[in-house]
């Protein structure tokens, strides 16, 4: 009786522990990568230099890119495979804007959503460097979190 008993256990935990693992991929398989992992956007009229740093557990380094980012245009880094595992992780960006202004944002990730920095966005009270979040909710398009 117990070895059978063993066996419905076995069987039940490999049935959740696939169901979970599905659950948890099956929207980056079907959709693939909605959104960017994250996208500047330059309201200004100048160049600017943009360093972005995502930072994960225990502060590691996992993204530094700098980028040359001229008026009116932007630039985006691509979701890559490394975040289809870990979307429950907290991550920590760091931009630093002409080698002088630090912002930093902190949040999870996943398919539907990004971080959206805005340089210069004069309308806004986090002048000059604007990094919050955007999600694409299905049915109701792009939302943003910020004003």
């Amino acid at each position: 009786m117990k070895p059978k008993r063993m066996t419905v256990i076995a069987v039940i935990l490999v049935f959740l522990l696939s169901g979970f693992y599905i659950y948890s991929t099956f929207s980056y398989i079907l959709f693939g990568s909605l959104l960017p992992l994250y996208s500047i956007y330059n309201k200004d009229d100048t160049r600017h230099e943009v360093v972005v740093e995502v930072l994960g557990v225990y502060n590691q380094s996992i993204i530094k890119e700098k980028y040359s980012v001229g008026p009116g245009s932007g630039a985006d880094y691509p979701k890559t495979f490394w975040f289809k595992f870990n979307r429950w992780t907290d991550y920590r960006y760091e931009v630093n804007l002409d080698n002088e202004t630090v912002r930093t944002y902190e949040g999870k990730t996943d398919n539907f959503k990004k971080v959206h920095i805005v340089l210069y966005d004069e309308d806004s009270e986090y002048y000059p460097i604007v990094v919050d979040e955007m999600s694409f909710e299905l049915g109701e398009g792009r939302k943003w979190d910020y004003d």
